[in-house]
């Protein structure tokens, strides 16, 4: 039943009431009110997330910011170049805490990247990768997850990944954020199985609309077939392609708007399932050959989407050539420097972290006739890259 609109009716204010008026000032807002009135402050509108700048979107199979394909003119149109930055927001809640540097401070770890994001974009990145349960920090069993086993939320956890995205809002860049990391198990904030994972996910994607985030983009779980997940709670059906279809749904439906996928091993291949279930195709090229880094991006090329490497080990000239080579076939590249970036204590230098690889960065998304060819690839050939087969990607070895 509707309820009738009903007009107020203006308030009539005595001759006797209206001899002087006085003259406020409140919340930077001139309020006139009669003489003998009461006065309240104007009442605020309701909570509403501040505006933000950065939007991100896709176009068949290119990347837009704010309307517009990123690097534009350059080598890299349209595609993601990225960084893995997962232990900016880290902290250690557990007893294996003793190996952080003394004194390490989670807030202050998460100011010296934002501080050197600048830097970063200024070569060319316009994505960072950061989890909700971090990365490997260079030792084992730490207790890094922002959420209860139950699968709320924490709020002094977000409140760094929060910093992070809205440094990322103002500088044009793009945050891709992973729900779940391998790792984080067997401890009391551990996910207590498929309903827990399943509210994570729900919770995280609404966190992300509540705040009002328009530059960030989804990934369920970092490398989802990986053996760690084995150890967790129902982890059988985590590891599953219909599991993690099912999470694709679920965020979904908590957030309409928001790009959502899933991350496959390092040698760079997803599943079908995966890739047709996806917004977005996320790859791994840490075992990866250089060599077949082109046949693993033409291979998923058929789903019409867009294609982004957001973890690759190599660095230096190596990861100068597999950013080449990813960004010549279609797909935006993706640097992990673990022993810069995610091993303890956490170093975040800019540029400084690979001259190699964040030049290459800078001259592929510059705009103009695109990388040099001819002697880059002459020392491409050069370089000796190895793949191992044995032991299989994601295994784990207990002991």
């Amino acid at each position: 039943m509707s309820r009738p609109i009903t007009t107020p009716q203006p308030r009539f204010i005595p001759l006797h009431r209206r001899r002087c008026w006085v003259l406020a000032l409140f919340a930077g807002m001139f309020i006139i009110a009669p003489d003998g009135a009461g006065f309240a402050p104007a009442t605020p509108a309701a909570d509403q997330p501040p505006q933000r700048q950065t939007r991100v979107t896709i176009d068949g199979t290119q990347w837009r910011i704010n309307g517009e394909p990123t690097h534009r003119g350059s080598a890299a149109e349209g595609l993601l170049m990225n960084v893995r930055m997962v232990n900016s927001v880290f902290e250690d809640t557990g007893p294996a805490a003793r190996n952080l540097p003394e004194g390490f401070d989670p807030d202050a770890n998460t100011a010296r990247f934002i501080e050197k994001m600048p830097d970063y974009v200024e070569h060319g990145v316009r994505a960072f990768t950061i989890s909700l349960q971090g990365g490997m920090p260079g030792y084992e069993g730490a207790v890094n997850s922002a959420f209860n086993a139950d699968g709320t939320l924490r709020n002094g956890y977000l409140a760094r990944v929060r910093r992070v995205i809205e440094a990322c809002d103002r500088h044009g860049v793009v945050v891709i954020l992973t729900c779940f990391y391998q790792r984080q198990h067997s401890h009391e904030r551990a996910l207590a199985g498929r309903d827990a994972i399943r509210n994570a996910v729900a919770n995280t994607a609404r966190w992300v609309a509540d705040e009002g985030f328009t530059n960030v983009v989804l990934e369920i779980s970092n490398e989802y077939r990986h053996g760690g997940f084995g150890r967790w709670r129902d982890g059988d059906w985590l590891r599953s392609d219909e599991g993690q279809v099912e999470l694709m749904k679920i965020a979904r439906r908590a957030n309409p708007d928001l790009l959502v996928s899933t991350s496959g091993m390092g040698g760079g291949r997803i599943p079908a399932a995966i890739a047709e279930a996806a917004d977005y195709i996320l790859i791994h090229f840490n075992n990866t050959a250089l060599g077949d880094i082109p046949a693993r991006i033409e291979a998923v090329k058929p789903f019409n989407k867009p294609i982004v490497c957001n973890e690759d080990n190599k660095i230096a000239r190596q990861g100068a050539q597999a950013a080449r080579a990813s960004v010549r076939t279609g797909a935006g590249w993706g640097l992990m420097h673990s022993r810069k970036n995610q091993y303890i204590p956490f170093e975040f230098d800019g540029a400084e972290d690979d001259p190699i690889v964040y030049a290459a960065m800078r001259e592929l998304t510059t705009p103009g006739p695109g990388p040099a060819t001819g002697q880059a690839d002459e020392a491409a050939a050069e370089v000796v890259s190895i793949t191992l087969t044995q032991p299989t990607d994601g295994t784990v070895f207990t002991h």
